[in-house]
């Protein structure tokens, strides 16, 4: 004997979903879908028009400072931070020297 799917559907207590009630669960999950990309949006499109640590500026129609600048975006503050190439890897170039430091610094001990 072969099982027949029904097509009925359950939600997550066991009781039987209709169509309307599928629908109304989509159209919610799309509008907070909405939601979180219109926040991302909002924090991008409130960019800087400059470094934040050299003050150098930026043009956001070149392609290749669109391609070599960095965005940070900090969303649990809605902020944005941008940096240039130089910056940037000064800023990572002192990250790793700090995570050495603190490396040899434990090892010490």
């Amino acid at each position: 004997m072969t099982a027949m799917r029904t097509g009925i559907r359950f939600d997550q207590r066991g009781g039987k979903v209709n169509r309307k009630q599928r629908r109304v669960a989509a159209s919610a999950a799309r509008k907070s879908k909405n939601k979180d990309l219109d926040e991302k949006l909002s924090l991008a499109t409130s960019l800087a028009d400059k470094c934040r640590i050299c003050e150098s500026s930026f043009d956001n129609t070149n392609m290749s400072m669109l391609s070599e600048w960095m965005v940070v975006v900090r969303e649990d503050m809605r902020e944005t931070h941008l940096y240039c190439p130089t910056c940037w890897e000064m800023g990572q170039k002192m990250i790793k020297d700090l995570e050495e430091a603190n490396k040899e610094g434990d090892d010490k001990k």
